[in-house]
């Protein structure tokens, strides 16, 4: 097994792939952003999906429009800003539940996106609440998308999933029939809760999509990097305090490719779920 690391590195190796960007490339193409536009980027990371709408507000006169970036993680925005014109972008730490409280007027922005982060929102009271604040503060079009739902796995995919966490607790040197700690898992809504969540807060026109990706295991080194996929997939050994968290998310990086050899696959589908909706 290879070194053992100490700390988790957030969201940046998965965010940089190719495969994530092509998809958060397909899917903002998706929702017609219109050059002098006000956009909202919830959870918007180290700015990938604002890249990406600035190349929609772009014009031969320079970009016409604005970006908002709404990002809980101080050290996230600070990649953020270090890639994006902070000329027509400007940064809001804080999470989607805090939008109600924020004064964002009725109609502020145009469009509003969320990349690969709406499965977060847990409570289903929370998830309401979070919409209908979307809803009111977007004046055109909301779109979200997320591989984190129930209907993500597709094929051999949902056997992967399975012996991984069994590999890395292997791994470890640890028997999965006595020290495995039962996960909790963030795939808990699939398409058809989703779309009631968007119509119980008022959106129509609804829409949900989706789209089947083939992902190397190199998708899931990056995704084990997750610091709260980890704790997850993976919760804390009651018995075993050495193995800490950077320890887990190591032991999940290395069991991806092995698992994959022993499936006999170089990619593996997975689905991810489009949802947009007009206010």
């Amino acid at each position: 097994m290879a070194q053992t690391i100490t700390t988790v590195v957030d969201y940046d190796p998965f965010a940089e792939l190719p495969i994530s960007r092509h998809i958060i490339k397909m899917f903002t193409a998706r929702v017609g952003i219109q050059p002098d536009s006000k956009v909202l980027d919830v959870g918007a990371g180290t700015g990938a999906s604002a890249l990406e709408i600035l190349e929609y507000l772009n014009t031969d006169d320079g970009c016409e429009g604005h970006v908002t970036l709404l990002e809980p993680e101080a050290k996230l925005l600070d990649v953020a800003r270090s890639r994006l014109p902070m000329d027509v972008v400007d940064c809001t730490q804080g999470f989607a539940q805090d939008l109600a409280k924020m004064n964002f007027a009725e109609d502020s922005f145009d469009y509003a996106i969320w990349s690969n982060g709406i499965h977060y929102v847990e409570d289903a009271d929370v998830v309401d609440e979070v919409l209908r604040s979307i809803r009111r503060a977007t004046k055109t079009k909301f779109a979200a998308w997320s591989t984190f739902m129930s209907d993500a796995y597709v094929g051999r995919t949902a056997r992967f999933a399975g012996l991984w966490v069994l590999t890395a607790y292997r791994n470890l040197g640890l028997d999965p029939k006595t020290q495995r700690v039962k996960s909790e898992s963030l795939q808990t809504r699939g398409a058809a809760d989703w779309r009631a969540a968007f119509e119980r807060a008022g959106f129509h026109d609804v829409v949900t999509h989706l789209e089947t990706f083939e992902l190397g295991p190199e998708a899931y080194q990056a995704i084990a990097r997750f610091g709260d996929y980890v704790e997850n997939a993976m919760p804390p050994i009651p018995d075993r305090p050495d193995i800490t968290l950077g320890i887990r998310s190591q032991a999940l990086v290395d069991a991806a490719e092995q698992v994959y050899d022993r499936l006999g696959v170089k990619t593996l589908p997975r689905n991810w779920l489009y949802m947009e909706a007009a206010p």
